[in-house]
């Protein structure tokens, strides 16, 4: 103990003294993996308190929680024989913290089918699914449980209108994923001009991944998206890619640059040019992907919650990611306008074509989809689109005819427009929802 010599020094001695006393005696909660069920009341073990600091604590009592989850009280741990410590070492206390568990990152994807079949539930009918997709930014993840909460899928319908029931969460372990996706974060904008009819070999996209040890290598020859090679969700637009350059890499973590890409694959063409700086790349590695039926259709609109868990990690200190579900691989794809014709007398006619929305291609439905009737509705927009609303909609149904009469267009624009006239058209359900849109200037 250091020796003090006057009233105010020892003074402040003891202040320190008793400060130094009082935090020891603050405990905390640590989360650990099972394997720390050894220790003991009265252990010493070193924590992380942050980026660069650590600190002793001492176990004061360990106790095996859900999911083998060991949960230890723990309080800081002074060595009084080095001699008084400043408090100030002591500003960081943890509070509940858990140690040595890789965090893990939940994706949920409510895209349009990867497949080249629908993805049917157990009755044989589509299912109501998103995609999902798990990742992690540290080094040894172990894989993780996705846990979906059946209380925010459960609905009833009132007067038409669906209503969750809310209540208490009712988690249902629904996957399991070892495999973890790469993601990363879009440096490089590719073409917002390109398009999805022929490869997009003039611009290219760069992304910085924080996945560890994400790797990629150029394909040698054209493969098909059901291999999922160089296949990423760059914003709501699923782009593939053919050639690769690794730009950098630093601590394990890499930057691509792809090339020669193909764009608006799966119907997502509607996408291109949506993308800014900074949006979320992910790798749609097969493996990775685990395909989660909601079983509601009515949940169009509603949020549904999800927990991704690592293993050995506690659910109820998991936090909770929200999708508002909107069912997108049940929505017909944008169909394609075709013989665009204007007569003598100014009458405008097109046809939409319907679109497969089972594969990549830009061709007819061969067959026709019995769920998707022919039911087309086209919006005509103004002149500089600078109107949310559309100065006409048109309404057809059992046919893929569209004519937009020289009256109609005198009427809606106030004069003749001659041949420029932009419209966005859309292929409806079923249920009479739409589809994804296609806008073309006719």
């Amino acid at each position: 103990m250091t020796a003090v010599d006057t009233a105010d020094a020892m003074r402040n001695s003891v202040l320190t003294g008793m400060s130094v006393l009082m935090s020891a005696k603050r405990t905390f909660k640590l989360s650990v993996p099972l394997k720390y069920i050894v220790l003991e009341p009265g252990d010493v073990i070193t924590i992380p308190i942050s980026e660069t600091r650590t600190a002793k604590v001492r176990i004061e009592q360990g106790t095996l929680g859900a999911n083998n989850i060991v949960e230890l009280e723990c309080s800081l741990y002074i060595d009084t024989s080095l001699g008084i410590v400043h408090t100030d070492q002591f500003t960081e206390v943890p509070t509940d913290v858990a140690v040595g568990v890789p965090t893990t990152d939940l994706h949920l994807l409510d895209i349009p089918y990867l497949t080249d079949a629908a993805e049917l539930n157990a009755a044989g009918d589509e299912d109501d699914g998103i995609y999902v997709a798990m990742s992690s930014r540290d080094t040894g993840w172990p894989g993780a449980n996705l846990f979906l909460d059946r209380q925010t899928t459960t609905t009833t319908n009132a007067f038409g209108v669906e209503t969750q029931l809310g209540g208490a969460p009712d988690w249902e372990l629904v996957a399991s994923v070892e495999s973890p996706v790469a993601v990363g974060t879009l440096s490089i904008l590719p073409d917002p001009l390109a398009s999805a009819l022929v490869q997009d070999v003039a611009s290219e996209m760069v992304v910085s991944f924080r996945t560890p040890g994400a790797d990629f290598e150029s394909l040698s020859q054209t493969v098909d998206l059901v291999s999922q090679d160089n296949a990423f969700m760059v914003g709501d637009e699923l782009i593939q890619a053919s050639t690769v350059s690794l730009l950098n890499e630093k601590a394990g973590l890499r930057t691509y640059q792809f090339s020669d890409l193909w764009r608006g694959l799966q119907g997502t063409e509607w996408a291109i040019g949506t993308q800014s700086i900074g949006d979320e790349v992910i790798h749609m590695d097969l493996a990775g992907l685990d395909r989660v039926d909601l079983q509601n259709d009515g949940l169009i609109g509603l949020g549904v919650d999800f927990r991704g868990v690592t293993i050995d990690s506690d659910l109820t200190a998991t936090d909770t990611t929200s999708l508002t579900y909107d069912a997108a691989s049940r929505k017909p794809w944008a169909p394609s306008i075709e013989d665009v014709v204007r007569d003598e007398v100014g009458n405008l006619t097109f046809t939409l074509m319907q679109r497969n929305r089972y594969g990549s291609l830009w061709t007819p439905a061969i067959p026709p989809f019995e769920s998707d009737p022919d039911d087309f509705e086209v919006d005509i927009i103004a002149v500089g689109g600078g109107s949310p609303d559309p100065l006409r909609t048109i309404v057809v149904s059992g046919t893929t005819a569209i004519s937009y009469t020289f009256a109609e267009q005198t009427a809606d624009f106030g004069s003749p427009t001659g041949t420029s006239i932009t419209v966005r058209a859309y292929q409806l359900n079923a249920a009479g929802r739409r589809g994804f849109p296609r806008e073309e200037i006719i």
